[in-house]
């Protein structure tokens, strides 16, 4: 399983009143897609919306029923997964033309669509149109889909050395989404690797900024900083036309319960990871006052704690129950303690980095993660779950829902039944 990065932005640009390219990114759902659409009083607009949305509810459905519903398209040389996605474009095309021709002011609408879809081990792109896919792998950048335009067509099939057509025709698509009631997307499948950045985006881009100059933002910077840097450098350029980026990162492949990879980040082994500074192993109360990060209260050591004046309570919980006092339990010293239960250890990426803890507490709607760094409430976590030597790792997106002081708590999004009992596994091991 891929574990991915990804972010995306539309912009209307310096010179169109209304903005007729859609988008959509999910990486739960591992489905990102880019529509341009074309046509006058804003039925590209439509043209485009209806297909993203068409698109969207096709792949969920896949998404939860694990099947697809009515594989008229079905093709030999593609795998099944390829035919669901395909198969949604092929259904979207029929939404899109049948909308053209029940109304005389959505007469000659259409789009363009790019999409990519993640399996396990697969890059999935299929596309109809002028909406480029890029792949850069190891510093180098490819188209990785086909170009349905006049020039490109005449390009393929003139004699080496022949004259090519004029500007007029670099936007004169050969086939488009909505025009015909039939279309032929084309599309690859292609093995991902660690370290691979996939970039879609509308013409509005392609056509201002070069492949190498998306590849050295793509490269430098995060998905959601280089989709800004994009726009912005398309729009400093020309901004003629509304502009629409997708950049998703494979940060990490995981496949027969393997641990994420953590060498991006420098780090070989369980020694090398960090000791998080904010991480309290007891809270305490003296009289005067009481503590859990020392730091926050300017205190950097044990020896820098103020003198009790009373006796320090000291709160902790075993799986054969929880103490406060240890002479009331009978326990004078630590040898005395019952053994605790392991921790769980969590993996979790933001958009600002990737981090190490561990599971305070989890039930199957949210988890609260021990950690002492701010995160803006609603922001994006993709959190891996250890739970035992021999399993998978359990893979969940969330959002951050608020914080304690123990640390954030996050609310899971679009839990699978697998997921549900992962989840409980661990309930029973905190």
């Amino acid at each position: 399983m891929a574990v991915v990065q990804s972010a995306g932005i539309t912009d209307v640009g310096k010179k169109r009143k209304d903005n007729e390219d859609a988008f959509f990114f999910n990486d739960a759902m591992r489905f990102y897609v880019v529509a341009d659409g074309m046509g006058g009083h804003k039925a590209g607009e439509v043209a485009s919306q209806m297909l993203v949305e068409a698109l969207q509810e096709h792949m969920q459905k896949i998404k939860e029923e694990s099947k697809a519903d009515g594989m008229t398209y079905a093709d030999g040389t593609l795998s099944k997964e390829a035919n669901h996605l395909v198969t949604g474009i092929h259904q979207a095309n029929q939404a899109v033309h049948e909308r053209s021709q029940s109304s005389s002011a959505y007469q000659g609408m259409g789009s363009t669509v790019s999409a990519a879809y993640l399996t396990d081990e697969t890059l999935i792109v299929s596309n109809v149109g002028d909406s480029p896919i890029y792949l850069i792998r190891e510093g180098v950048i490819e188209t990785i889909s086909v170009l349905h335009t006049w020039t490109a067509a005449h390009a393929a099939l003139a004699p080496e050395g022949s004259k090519p057509l004029g500007k007029q025709f670099q936007h004169m698509l050969t086939q488009a989404m909505g025009v015909d009631g039939v279309v032929k997307p084309d599309t690859r499948e292609i093995p991902m690797l660690k370290g691979d950045i996939v970039v879609i985006c509308s013409d509005g881009l392609s056509d201002n900024v070069s492949p190498e100059e998306i590849r050295d933002i793509v490269l430098k910077e995060q998905p959601h900083q280089a989709c800004q840097t994009l726009v912005d450098l398309s729009n400093e350029i020309r901004g003629h036309d509304n502009i629409t980026v997708i950049v998703l990162k494979i940060k990490a492949l995981t496949a027969d319960g393997r641990e994420l990879d953590l060498e991006e980040n420098g780090i070989e082994s369980a020694e090398d990871l960090p000791v998080p500074k904010s991480k309290i192993p007891v809270e305490y109360d003296t009289e005067d006052g009481s503590y859990q990060n020392l730091e926050e209260n300017g205190i950097e050591s044990a020896e820098a704690l103020p003198p009790p004046k009373s006796k320090i309570a000291v709160e902790y919980d075993t799986e054969d129950g929880s103490y406060q006092d240890l002479e009331e339990n009978g326990i004078e010293s630590a040898e005395d303690l019952p053994v605790p239960k392991s921790k769980i250890p969590v993996e979790y990426d933001t958009e600002d980095g990737s981090y190490q803890s561990f599971v305070q507490s989890i039930n199957l709607d949210r988890v609260l993660i021990e950690t002492g760094v701010s995160f803006a409430v609603g922001q994006d976590v993709f959190m891996s779950f250890t739970v035992g030597d021999e399993q998978t790792p359990l893979m969940l997106n969330g959002k951050v829902a608020g914080r304690s002081p123990q640390g954030i708590e996050v609310k899971f999004e679009q839990l699978s039944q697998q997921d549900q009992e992962m989840i409980k596994s661990i309930m029973e091991k905190l």
